[in-house]
């Protein structure tokens, strides 16, 4: 009697022995080691490296698209000023007709979400 009792009680020990066993294994197959500050740092400076050089490209491509179209607008007006108006007219016409279509887009597919 004394001896199952004795078994009983050791049972819990043994289980958390093992289990201590298995953690410990696991510990040292997947070890933590804290991650290397300057990985880090070189990883911050490749970044804002990409970053400066995609700056730079957008603002080039701004620029260009910028300056072709003062160029045509001035070429249109200097030109032809019967033409630079008329497209003044179309722009005011079209561009609020687009912008109000294109809410109309926007709300109906909010609608079609709910």
């Amino acid at each position: 009697m004394k001896e199952q009792n004795d078994a009983i009680e050791e049972k819990p020990f043994l289980e958390i022995k093992r289990l201590n066993q298995e953690l410990e294994s696991m510990e040292k197959i997947y070890s933590n080691h804290p991650p290397d500050i300057l990985l880090f740092k070189q990883q911050i400076e490749q970044q804002k490296l990409q970053i400066r050089k995609k700056f730079r490209r957008e603002l080039s491509l701004f620029l260009l698209t910028a300056l072709f179209i003062i160029s045509i607008v001035l070429s249109t007006l200097v030109y032809s000023p019967v033409l630079f108006a008329a497209l003044q007219a179309v722009g005011v016409i079209l561009i609020p007709a687009y912008l109000l279509i294109e809410r109309r887009k926007s709300l109906t597919e909010d609608e079609e979400i709910k």
